[in-house]
C-alpha cells in the first residue's frame, strides 16, 4: 500500500442489523468518495473492525502497482457488494489466496452485474468501480461524484456530501442533478446575484 493514512468506512458496518437500501449504498459510496476527494493521499480498504474485509485491488495484489484512487474505488465496490449481499455475496476473505484468484478472474464486476435487486444504473456504476482493469474504472473522485449525482434519488439530494471539486467536464445529467440539490431560495439568491453582476458589468462597460 502507498504511504498515507488508511481510510476505511466508519464504524463496524458488518454488525449492522438493518439491511441496506439503495440509498444506503449510494450514501456510503458518496461519503467515501468525498473523503478521498479531501484526502487524496488516503487509502481505502474496508471496515475497521474486520481484518478479513481488506479487499485490495488486483493491481495491488498481483502487479505491485502503485495504488491510486481507482484502487480505492475497487475496494469500496467489493465492500458494498459484501454489505448488500451478506452471506450470499460469495466473496472470499480479503487477505487470502481465494480472494486473490476471485479478484484476478474479474469476478467482482460480474457479481455486481448479477445483482437483481438494485436499479440497473447503480449496479453498472459499482460494477465499473470493480473492473479488473483500473483503466475501466472511474478515474477521479470528481468523476465518481458526477456519476453518483446521475443516479442520486431526487428526494435525497440535500444529503449529498460536499466534494472538493476540481475543474472537469460534467455531463448535462450531472449538472441537472446538482441543480436539483438546491432549494428554491438558493436558486433565487443565485439568480439575483448573477443578475446584479450583469447589471454591474453593463454599467461598468458603459462608464
Amino acid at each position: 500500500m502507498a504511504n498515507g493514512p488508511l481510510r476505511r468506512l466508519p464504524g463496524c458496518l458488518s454488525l449492522q442489523q438493518d439491511p441496506l437500501s439503495e440509498n444506503d449504498l449510494l450514501e456510503l459510496a458518496a461519503f467515501a468518495g468525498a473523503y478521498l476527494s479531501f484526502h487524496p493521499d488516503a487509502r481505502f480498504t474496508g471496515p475497521p473492525c474486520r481484518e478479513d474485509w481488506r479487499f485490495l485491488a488486483p493491481e495491488v495484489l498481483f502487479e505491485k502497482g502503485r495504488p491510486d484512487v481507482r484502487s480505492d474505488f475497487f475496494s469500496l465496490g467489493v465492500t458494498l457488494l459484501v454489505l448488500w449481499r451478506g452471506d450470499d455475496a460469495g466473496v472470499p476473505a480479503g487477505p487470502s489466496v481465494e480472494y486473490a484468484q476471485w479478484a484476478l478472474d474479474g469476478r467482482p464486476a460480474w457479481s455486481w452485474r448479477a445483482v437483481d435487486d438494485v436499479r440497473a444504473p447503480i449496479r453498472e456504476l459499482v460494477a465499473q468501480c470493480v473492473e479488473r482493469a483500473r483503466s475501466r474504472r472511474p478515474g477521479t473522485t470528481d468523476e465518481l461524484r458526477a456519476r453518483l449525482l446521475e443516479v442520486w434519488p431526487a428526494d435525497g439530494t440535500d444529503a449529498f456530501p460536499p466534494y472538493f471539486l476540481r475543474a472537469q467536464k460534467l455531463s448535462p445529467a450531472a449538472w441537472f442533478a446538482a441543480a436539483r440539490a438546491l432549494s428554491w431560495w438558493q436558486i433565487a439568491a443565485l439568480g439575483l446575484t448573477l443578475g446584479g453582476l450583469l447589471v454591474w458589468l453593463r454599467l461598468y462597460a458603459g462608464g
